[in-house]
C-alpha cells in the first residue's frame, strides 16, 4: 500500500535524495498497521519515506501518560538512544522495532513488530531480549544493507547481499568448526562428552560433562566468535544439545571412515579380520577391521564399524560383512585374506564366515589369529592340576588385597618397610584374555611374594609384628583372619612356589613372541619363523631337562628357605587318579618328571598342533 500527497519533492535529514517525491511525511507506524499496510510489498522508495519520515516527537511533545503499577508512566525519549531501532507511534501510543516492521521475513513475531509495545515498566526486558533474536539481527544487517545502497544507488545491492551472506555462512562455518573440534578432543582422548546433565538445566557452577566446559574453556581462550555466538543465540540455535553432539559424532566417523577407505581403494587389495563380543547392554557387537598396505609399505589395521545383531552364525555374519563392503564400494574379488577365531562359525570350511566368503572369493585365504592359537596352547597347558592350582591361588590372593583398602595398606605398609625399592605396591590380577598382562602378573608376584607372606603374618599377629602397625590397631575381621591364615600356608608349600617358579620362567620363553605376534606390522612369513624358533628353544630345555631344571629347583629352594619352608612332595599312594604320582627318589627328582616335563610337554605338543 503506497502512500502519496501533493508536495514537492523533499530532502531526507542526511541531505540525500530519497528519490520518493511526493509522499507522505511524518508516517505513523501504528496507523499504517491499523490501514493493514502489507509492508512486505512495499518497494524501495515507499520503505525509505518510511524510514526517513516516521513520525519522531519533538522536544515538546507530551507522551500520554497511563496508570500503571501505581503511578503514571509514559513513554521516554531516553529509549530512542538506548535502542535506536526504537521508534514511536502516536496512533498507538505504542512503540515499534522499525527494522523488523519493513524487513522480517517471519509471520506473527508478535510485540514491537506486529503489535505495539505500551508495558512501558517491561522496557528493559522486552527489548532486551528482541535485541539478541536471530530475526532482528538479521533484519538489522537487512536495514542497514537499504540504508547503504539506497543513499548509494551505483553499488548492487545483489553483491551486499551476496557479501553479508558469504559472512554469515563463514560465520557459522567458525561456530561448527569451534563445536566440531570439542567434540574431537573428547573422541580423540577417549572421554565422555557428557556429564551428570549437560542441559539448561544444569547447574553452571557444577560438573556439566567435558563437552560443555570445553566450550567454556574456548571462549576463555579468546574464541570470539564462539563467544558472541553464545551470548546471542537462541536457546534451539546453541549446537551444543545431544542431538547435535551425536550428529556431530557420526559426520566425523563418517569422514574418518570415508578418508580410511579411499586409502585402501588405492592399495587395492585387503585382507577382512572380525570378531564379535557381548557389551554392557548385553549386545552382541561385531567389530571389522581391514588390514592393507599402504604406499609406504606399511602394514596398517583399520578399525571401521560397530554392527549390532542378535545372531553371529556363519551365514549371518558373512552377510552381514558382504554387505558392508557392499556399501563402501570394496569389491570382495580383491580380498586376499581372512583373519578369524577358531569358533566353528568363523572357521567352519562348508558353513562358517570364511567358506561362505571364500566361496565368493577362493584368494580370501583364513588364517587362524596366531595370539590367539598361543593363548590357546597357554591355556591347555595351564590345565595341569598343580599349575591351575597355583594360578587359582594367586587370583584369590589379587582379589583379597584388591578388594580391600584396609588390606592393600596394611602390604603396603609392610612393601615400604621390607621392599623400600621396590616399584609395585599391587598384586595384578591373572587375566583371562591377555596372557601378556598374565605373564606381567606371575613376575609381580613372585617379586613381592616375601612382602605378601609377611602381610599374612601381620595380620595373623600383629603384637608380633609391631613395626608394621599403624597409629591404630588393624582389629582384622574373622574372614580375614580365616583367609590369611589359608592363603599363608599355601604361598609357603614349596608345591606352589615350585609351580609358580616353573610356570613363570617357561611363559618368559613364550612372552616375547606374545607381544611380537600383537603387532600390526607381522607378516604370516615373520611370524612362522618366531613361532619356530620359540619351539626350537622349548625342545632344546626339554632336551636339556635336568640341567634346566636343576637351575629353577634352586632358586625355587632358595625362595622357600627366605619364607622358613623345606622342600617336601604331596604324600603318595599306591593307587592315585587325579594328582601326578610318578616314581621318584628326590623332591627335585619328583617335580622334574610330574610338573616341570609335563608342563613342556603340554606346550611343545599343543603349539606343533595348532
Amino acid at each position: 500500500m503506497a502512500i502519496y500527497f501533493d508536495a514537492a519533492s523533499q530532502t531526507d535529514k542526511d541531505g540525500d535524495d530519497p528519490a520518493c517525491h511526493g509522499l507522505v511525511h511524518d508516517v505513523d507506524v501504528g496507523a499504517l498497521f491499523r490501514q493493514k499496510t502489507a509492508f512486505k510489498s512495499l518497494n524501495q522508495a515507499e520503505k525509505l519515506n518510511i524510514i526517513n519520515n516516521h513520525f519522531r516527537p519533538g522536544e515538546d511533545y507530551a507522551f500520554p501518560k497511563v496508570f500503571m503499577n501505581g503511578c503514571n508512566r509514559s513513554f521516554q525519549r531516553s529509549w530512542q538512544q538506548r535502542y535506536p531501532w526504537l521508534v514511536y507511534s502516536k496512533e498507538c501510543d505504542g512503540g515499534f522495532c522499525l527494522p523488523c516492521v519493513l524487513f522480517a521475513i517471519r509471520e506473527s513475531l508478535g510485540t514491537l513488530v506486529t503489535t505495539p509495545f505500551n508495558r512501558w515498566i517491561k522496557v528493559s526486558k522486552v527489548c532486551g531480549e528482541h535485541e539478541k533474536n536471530r530475526y532482528h539481527i538479521d533484519t538489522m544487517v537487512a536495514y542497514d544493507n537499504f540504508l547503504t545502497t539506497s543513499r548509494n544507488p551505483q553499488k548492487n545491492i545483489q553483491v551486499q547481499i551476496e557479501s553479508e551472506r558469504g559472512s554469515t555462512i563463514k560465520r557459522n562455518r567458525q561456530i561448527v568448526k569451534s563445536v566440531a573440534k570439542c567434540v574431537h578432543f573428547c573422541g580423540k582422548q577417549c572421554i565422555a562428552l557428557r556429564g551428570h546433565r549437560d542441559d539448561s538445566t544444569a547447574d553452571r557452577n557444577g560438573n556439566r560433562g567435558n563437552f560443555l566446559a570445553l566450550l567454556e574453556l574456548r571462549v576463555d581462550s579468546g574464541d570470539e566468535v564462539l563467544k558472541n555466538h553464545l551470548a546471542t543465540c537462541s536457546a534451539n540455535a546453541r549446537y551444543s544439545r545431544k542431538t547435535i553432539q551425536n550428529q556431530l559424532i557420526m559426520l566425523i566417523g563418517d569422514h574418518i571412515r570415508d578418508s580410511i577407505i579411499q586409502e585402501i581403494k588405492e592399495a587395492k587389495y585387503f585382507s577382512i579380520l572380525c570378531d564379535e563380543v557381548t557389551d554392557n547392554a548385553n549386545l552382541k557387537q561385531l567389530s571389522l577391521v581391514l588390514q592393507f598396505v599402504e604406499k609406504e609399505c606399511m602394514i596398517r589395521e583399520e578399525f571401521l564399524d560397530f554392527r549390532c545383531t542378535d545372531r553371529i552364525t556363519g551365514q549371518v555374519t558373512s552377510l552381514l560383512i558382504l554387505e558392508k563392503l557392499e556399501q563402501w564400494g570394496l569389491d570382495i574379488s580383491n580380498c586376499r585374506g581372512q583373519g578369524y577365531d577358531g569358533a566353528s562359525n568363523m572357521s567352519a570350511q562348508a558353513r562358517g564366515v570364511q567358506g561362505l566368503i571364500a566361496q565368493k572369493n577362493p584368494k580370501a585365504l583364513y588364517v587362524h589369529c596366531n595370539s590367539h592359537v598361543l593363548n590357546l596352547v597357554i591355556v591347555k597347558a595351564c590345565s595341569l592340576p598343580s599349575v591351575r592350582n597355583m594360578a587359582g591361588t594367586i587370583t584369590e590372593i589379587s582379589q583379597f588385597f584388591n578388594y580391600s583398602p584396609k588390606r592393600q595398606r596394611c602390604l603396603e605398609k609392610v612393601i615400604s618397610i621390607d621392599q623400600p625399592d621396590s616399584q609395585r605396591t599391587k598384586i595384578r590380577d591373572l587375566c583371562r584374555t591377555r596372557w601378556v598382562e598374565r605373564h606381567e602378573a606371575y613376575e609381580t608376584f613372585a617379586l613381592l611374594l616375601p612382602s605378601i607372606v609377611k602381610t599374612f603374618e601381620v595380620i595373623l599377629d600383629e603384637q608380633q609384628h609391631k613395626q608394621y602397625s599403624t597409629e591404630t590397631p588393624w582389629n582384622w575381621d574373622r574372614e580375614t583372619l580365616q583367609k590369611a591364615n589359608g592363603f599363608y600356608h599355601t604361598c609357603c608349600s614349596f608345591q606352589f612356589l615350585i609351580a609358580l617358579i616353573v610356570t613363570m620362567k617357561t611363559l618368559a620363553v613364550i612372552k616375547p613372541i606374545s607381544i611380537k605376534l600383537q603387532k600390526k606390522s607381522n607378516d604370516i612369513v615373520k611370524a612362522y619363523c618366531m613361532i619356530t624358533e620359540t619351539e626350537k628353544e622349548l625342545n632344546e630345555k626339554r632336551d636339556e631337562a635336568e640341567a634346566v631344571f636343576k637351575r629353577w629347583y634352586s632358586n625355587a629352594v632358595e625362595l622357600s628357605s627366605d619364607l622358613g619352608t623345606e622342600p617336601s612332595v604331596p604324600r603318595t599312594a599306591s593307587r592315585q587318579q587325579h594328582r601326578a604320582n610318578a616314581l621318584h627318589d628326590t623332591p627335585e627328582e619328583y617335580y622334574r618328571r610330574n610338573l616341570f616335563v609335563p608342563f613342556l610337554d603340554h606346550i611343545t605338543q599343543e603349539m606343533s598342533s595348532r
